[in-house]
Formats: C-alpha cells, structure tokens, sequence
C-alpha cells in the first residue's frame, strides 16, 4: 500500500508517494485553474513561500549584495567565492568566519545578522517540508543535527556564468531567485523551477536518496547562463552520523567522499557533477 502525504501551501499542493521497491519523486500538483503549469511541472516541486519566507530571502538577498559591494579584503575574511561573474556567501549556524566576525563595523555586524536570521527562517521551512513528505521517525534521524550541519548560500550571477549539469549532495535545497535559470532534469527535459522570490524551487539530494534506500530520488540540475540574476539557496543538510529507526547507522561524511570521488569520473564522463 502506497503512502501518500497531501500538503497545500498557497495554490501549489505537493506531495511524496512512498511504496516498496519504487522510486517515486516529490512531486507538484496545482489547482485546476493552472493546467499549463501541471503540464510543465508534473513532476518537479515548487513550494510557494509564505509572507515570512519571502521577507527572509528578499532581506538576504539585499544583504548579499552589500556583502558583495565592500572591499575585497572583508569579503576575502568571509572565505566569499567571487570570480569570473559569479560571487557566492556561504552562512553556516555561526554566521560567517571568525576572521570576518573580528573586523565587523556595525553596517557589516547588520549584514551578518540579517543573514542568520534568514538563514534560521528558511531552516525551518525546508525542515517543515521535509517532515511533511518522509515518515516522522526517518524525519526525527536525519533531522537531527540539521541546525548546525544546513547552510544559506547567497549567490550573484552575472548573464554568461551559468553552472553546469550535477547534484546536490545535502538531503534537499531551497532555491529562490530574482529571475529564471534553474532547470531541472526530468524525462530528459529541463524544467525551470524558482524563477521569483515568492517561490522556491526543491531540490532533492544525494544524501537524501542514499539515506531513503532509493526511495526518494537525487534531482539533477543545471543553472542556464542566459540572465543576471541573484539568489538565495537553503542547504538542508544532516549531521556526519546518522542512526536510523531500524538501529542502521549510515556515515555520511563517507558516503559524501565517496559521492566526490565519482563527481570527478563523472565530470571526466560528461556526466552530471556533485555540487558542494
């Protein structure tokens, strides 16, 4: 017997169906009076964000781009990744790196704050959607070391500097963006997924599928190159162990250097990589 989880969030209705030897995906279903998005999205999640959702990711993106202003030895204390186009700020459940946190003037210790704040915003969230699609006690184990393990990845992408093919190795990610560039790959065909700040595109994960047994299925992605666009990305990840309800206990910190090592023979492939 299939278990189903209906839950509605706005117009959008998503749910996971979970059975014996399947793998099944979350999956979207919307409201009658939306066919031509049911058709273009049958199977690819997209979570519509409540009001204290939306002002999470608008707040960190404003943020982020005053982060991404300041001179190149505050955002270099950050350990920020800014090159060819692209910038990315990673903020971890200690904000930013002690190196940055050493220096701050109050206009920095303000973008700080409001990052974790919205970083703690969108946690809670991505768990609350994870809860509501797997059963609770698997739920209850990969949860519980999610506040320190997640992250919130703010990037900046100019036109030109996309990403390519590859999967994220967390349990599931959040994106929301200011214009179109996630696709997902489903049937062969890339669907766009988190194309406004109102919304969130969900990405299921490598760490998710190997924890489920292949229940839930990794998404691989792609970002197209084609718009300047700015975003804000929740990386709902799990501690380095992991004991399940049925007493399994699953090194995850293995399994992801086992995932990086084939990310390497897949990109010499032409294969779709791991993004960390």
């Amino acid at each position: 017997m299939a278990a189903i989880f209906v839950a509605r969030a706005g117009g959008l209705v998503s749910m996971l169906v979970a059975s014996a030897g399947s793998k099944r995906k979350l999956r979207l279903i919307t409201d009658e009076d939306e066919p031509d998005k049911k058709r273009r999205r049958a199977s690819v999640t997209v979570l519509e964000l409540s009001s204290g959702d939306v002002d999470a990711v608008k707040a960190s993106v404003d943020a982020a781009k005053r982060f991404f202003a300041l001179p190149s030895a505050r955002t270099a204390a950050a350990r920020a990744i800014i090159e060819k186009g692209s910038q990315r700020l990673d903020v971890t459940c200690n904000g930013l790196w002690p190196e940055w946190s050493r220096g701050t003037t109050p206009g920095e210790w303000n973008i700080e704050a409001t990052l974790a704040s919205a970083r703690l915003q969108l946690l809670e969230t991505a768990k609350a959607l994870l809860r509501k699609t797997v059963s609770k006690e698997f739920a209850d184990s990969v949860l519980a070391d999610a506040d320190k393990a997640s992250v919130l990845t703010c990037f900046h992408r100019a036109s030109g500097t996309g990403y390519p093919p590859h999967v994220d190795r967390g349990l599931l990610t959040l994106v929301a963006a200011t214009d179109s560039g996630l696709e997902v790959q489903e049937n062969g065909e890339w669907t766009p997924v988190g194309e406004s700040l109102s919304c969130a595109g969900v990405v299921t994960g490598a760490t998710l599928e190997h924890l489920s047994g292949g229940a839930v299925t990794a998404d691989t992605q792609r970002v197209a190159n084609d718009s300047d666009r700015a975003s804000a990305i929740l990386r709902l990840r799990t501690a380095a162990t992991v004991t399940l309800q049925n007493g399994l206990v699953c090194d995850t910190n293995r399994f992801q250097q086992e995932f990086e090592a084939k990310r390497t023979l897949a990109k010499d492939a032409q294969r779709p990589s791991v993004h960390v």
